[in-house]
């Protein structure tokens, strides 16, 4: 009887990675000091080759754009290399860049949305900017100091070399609100960048900060999960949204 469940749940778990997608996984690698770049790293392996892959990507908050000479890409094109290599070998590439804007391990997580866990609004969230005593509102209780991000998706043109399906391509607009009052938008896509390769759908991953040393935000950056057409399914990778 063992026996048989067993095999029962590997044949269950091998359906699901037959017809899953690549669902990157992120790493945060910290801010500047003076909160002017931010760097996080997209890594995992590809569906469908099996090939390892990471990914750095050095912003410039204040531009809103890439640093020159990044995104950092690696891909170990053979399934037999580990994903440690392909990331091992991305972050010596981009060390240089990350130290010449002095990027450290000093950002803070204030929320997440881990992506295995059933939540009632992927594409909201709710965090407070200080650690108060027992961590955790009530219910109903109020928070002047409670920030709210909210995400819209927007139907856009589809870029080229997108698949012609039943399902639009997506972009999306991102809301925040302080405390209860309105929401104002502080992000809108005008067009989908090629970058994105197809996107279908958008959920709410992090709010990521850099406070200062009497614990007030002296940046704030939302990080996107983009779900877009894969080999196998839909795949997953990220953006970061600078804001204000």
């Amino acid at each position: 009887m063992l026996v048989r469940l067993i095999l029962a749940i590997a044949l269950i778990t091998r359906a699901s990675l037959a017809c899953a997608g690549d669902a990157a996984e992120r790493a945060i690698l910290g801010f500047s000091p003076d909160g002017h770049y931010f760097a996080f790293e997209q890594y995992g392996v590809q569906d469908g080759s099996g090939f390892p892959y990471s990914e750095i990507f050095l912003i410039d908050l204040n531009a809103d754009s890439w640093v020159e000479g990044t995104p950092v890409r690696v891909r170990l094109e053979d399934e037999s290399q580990s994903l440690e290599a392909a990331r091992r070998q991305a972050r010596a590439a981009a060390q240089p860049f990350l130290d010449k804007v002095r990027v450290t391990d000093n950002a803070r997580i204030l929320a997440s949305n881990v992506l295995y866990e059933r939540i009632e609004d992927p594409r909201r969230m709710s965090f407070r900017t200080f650690y108060t005593s027992f961590g955790h509102l009530e219910p109903g209780e109020a928070d002047d100091a409670e920030i709210t991000l909210m995400l819209e998706e927007i139907v856009l043109p589809a870029p080229k070399d997108c698949p012609a399906g039943d399902t639009p391509l997506a972009g999306f607009v991102l809301k925040a609100k302080h405390g209860a009052g309105s929401f104002e938008e502080v992000y809108r896509d005008r067009e989908i960048p090629a970058a994105r390769r197809c996107p279908l759908k958008y959920s709410l991953s992090d709010a990521v900060s850099l406070l200062t040393a009497d614990g007030r935000i002296q940046r704030l950056v939302a990080i996107i999960n983009v779900f877009s057409y894969g080999f196998e399914g839909p795949d997953r990778r990220f953006v970061a949204v600078p804001l204000q």
